[in-house]
């Protein structure tokens, strides 16, 4: 039994899969950070809802307790 040997030819079907395995891989890194970006942004817009939620409810629990001030009265 022969051993293996490597052919060191290059035709046009090998540069086809090259580029297209490269165009694929700047495809997939583009739309990746791309979506990455949108999530930061979504992120970002959260933290800030639930900063300003958390200031509402201390504005809430304020007056609350003012309101139960002037009802002993």
């Amino acid at each position: 039994m022969s051993r293996p040997r490597f052919e060191w030819t290059f035709n046009f079907g090998h540069l086809v899969m090259a580029g297209t395995m490269l165009f694929s891989f700047g495809g997939f890194y583009m739309l990746t950070d791309y979506r990455l970006a949108a999530v930061e942004k979504q992120v970002d817009r959260l933290s800030t809802l639930v900063t300003q939620s958390a200031r509402l409810e201390e504005r809430l629990v304020s007056l609350t307790d003012r309101v139960d001030k002037l009802e002993r009265r």
